[in-house]
């Protein structure tokens, strides 16, 4: 580490279309380092003489895409989108910024409900919408002219890991003493790509070199495929088909507990050592390992633990008081949970049947596969300094905290592939919550960042003119706003995002075409015979209306709640 660096884990969470606020948050964060490097270069007195470098990225599902695009933004050169709410950006900003042209400008219903994955009659159903815009997305996006400079805010080996569902699994096998000589066979779903973005090539053989001086480097195209793969909603995306050497999972290791031994003083004071533990793969295995890949947030929405551990490096601990803290884990999640926990009573199972306790099934698993009781201890410490969170935040115009911050929280997350207004208004919020964060949280105490070395270029004078005050207590913040980061962001309103009765019926008629091939593909997948077929498709042709009723008014319940529709 280099010294008076502050070294930063960004750790961004799943997303759906939400992504869009991601992308947001992630534009300001770019936009305050590069006012702050460029007050340093020109020997402002409003740059504070310490550093912050972005040393690992971590990302599932929709933060794991965009983990890929800022992978290849910051290799080129790019424009930050600050002319919101005043007007929208023009083509030419558009194209010079990846993550508002993907998240915003690109992805958008009418695209996903086209029909370009079924065009023929025996095309087989992989998902309810058409991912082939993602496709798309990605060769647009995760390209670059290999011409830009390294920010001096980005570490010359910069981390980059995007987890994913692996569905066929990691076999390991536990052996039992005793006579029988059998064992019990586990598997790991949970899985993720790291890739390594550095000038040169990494020795490591699990981790994938990518190359910011050539984006026709094979794992470039490697990037593309993981980051549609990590972002495969299960049912509403296709999966994807991933391959990989069996060497990758050969070569991990596991954090395992320690018992320390008070008799050697010489033993170095360790409660965690990395450990290899190899797979149990079988004797007839192939040169690659194949397996379908889904969501990776589904497994591991939040992965702050790859994050923390590379910070943590060979010690596997960072500092957490702010007297002593070094390196941070920033995470970003667009759908932390402020739920009030409610138990159900017995009268609420009595109708219980099948569908509904599969159905509870698949969402118990997934919450179980995302309880990390440690992660919670030490999220709801005021004492460690060793991770942040930014979520969504949006006030209305009375002053009050608005019960739903962002307008693609509805339907679970895809309610921004609805309306580009409702992206543009997720986005800038990102920016306007980035920047109350750096202005307001992500800081130290003044007195306990006296004592932290990464100031130690700081006099009184610095610690007195770069601090704030809150609360009668000052505060130092880690990355500064100086330059145009200064200038406030601002909201979009909320009643300018309202769906008139127009768009809906547009949207009905989109949902009825797509509706209509899915049905018409999946009789032909899976009813033999002409007769039958037939006899399926014209009770479909009576059924198709009703299906479209249940999803439009879905739709207009969901708008309804949220107060956008007109």
């Amino acid at each position: 580490m280099e010294k008076n660096t502050f070294e930063i884990g960004l750790v961004m969470a799943g997303a759906v279309s939400a992504g869009a606020y991601t992308g947001g948050v992630i534009d300001f964060l770019l936009q305050a380092l590069n006012e702050w490097d460029k007050a340093k270069k020109r020997g402002s007195d409003e740059a504070p003489p310490h550093k912050v470098q972005l040393k690992v990225i971590t990302g599932a599902s929709a933060g794991g895409m965009t983990a890929a695009m800022l992978a290849a933004m910051i290799n080129d050169s790019f424009t930050n989108i600050t002319c919101l709410p005043g007007r929208e950006p023009t083509p030419d900003e558009i194209s010079h910024n990846k993550l508002y042209n993907a998240w915003v400008d690109q992805v958008d219903i009418s695209k996903l409900l086209r029909a370009n994955d079924l065009k023929k009659a025996n095309s087989k159903v992989t998902s309810l919408l058409d991912s082939t815009i993602l496709d798309d997305i990605a060769d647009a996006t995760i390209r670059f002219n290999g011409s830009g400079t390294r920010p001096d805010y980005i570490s010359e080996m910069l981390h980059l890991y995007l987890t994913v569902t692996n569905l066929q699994g990691i076999p390991y096998d536990i052996q039992f003493k005793g006579r029988s000589g059998k064992g019990h066979t586990i598997t790991q779903h949970t899985d993720f790509f790291h890739f390594l973005l550095s000038d040169h090539q990494p020795q490591s053989r699990e981790t994938e070199w990518l190359n910011p001086k050539n984006d026709t480097h094979p794992n470039w195209d490697l990037l593309k495929k993981v980051a549609l793969a990590t972002g495969a909603f299960p049912g509403g995306l296709a999966p994807r088909l991933i391959e990989r050497p069996f060497s990758h999972y050969d070569l991990r290791s596991w954090p395992v507990p320690l018992r320390p031994d008070p008799s050697d003083s010489s033993a170095p004071n360790k409660c965690i050592e990395m450990q290899n533990i190899a797979p149990s793969w079988p004797s007839n295995n192939q040169d690659q390992f194949n397996f379908l890949s889904v969501d990776g947030g589904v497994m591991d929405n939040e992965p702050l633990e790859l994050a923390r551990q590379t910070l943590a490096g060979d010690n596997q601990y960072n500092p957490r008081g702010a007297e002593n803290v070094s390196r941070s884990v920033l995470m970003v999640d667009p759908f932390p949970s402020e739920k009030m926990n409610t138990l159900q009573k017995p009268a609420n199972f009595e109708d219980y049947d099948i569908v509904s306790v599969f159905s509870q099934l698949f969402g118990s698993l997934i919450a179980q596969s995302r309880f990390k009781p440690d992660e919670l201890i030490l999220a709801n410490s005021s004492d460690v300094y060793s991770r942040f969170l930014i979520a969504p935040t949006r006030y209305t115009q009375d002053d009050q905290k608005a019960e739903y911050p962002i307008a693609s929280g509805f339907l679970n997350g895809f309610g921004g592939f609805m309306s580009k207004k409702f992206r543009m208004h997720d986005f800038q919020l990102g920016r306007r919550n980035c920047q109350q964060f750096l202005r307001r949280y992500f800081a130290l105490p003044v007195e306990q960042a006296k004592k932290n070395s990464i100031f130690g270029e700081y006099d009184e004078g610095d610690f007195e003119r770069f601090s704030y005050q809150k609360n009668g207590k000052r505060f130092l913040p880690i990355i500064p706003l100086v330059g145009d980061a200064k200038d406030e962001a601002f909201p979009l309103h909320w009643k300018t995002l309202e769906m008139t009765d127009r768009e809906l019926d547009e949207l009905r008629h989109k949902v009825t075409d797509r509706t209509k091939i899915v049905i018409d593909r999946l009789i032909n997948q899976y009813i033999d015979g002409g007769f039958t077929r037939s006899a399926a498709k014209l009770v479909a042709r009576f059924k198709r209306n009703n299906i479209v009723n249940k999803i439009m008014g879905i739709i207009e319940d969901d708008l309804t709640e949220f107060k956008l529709k007109s």
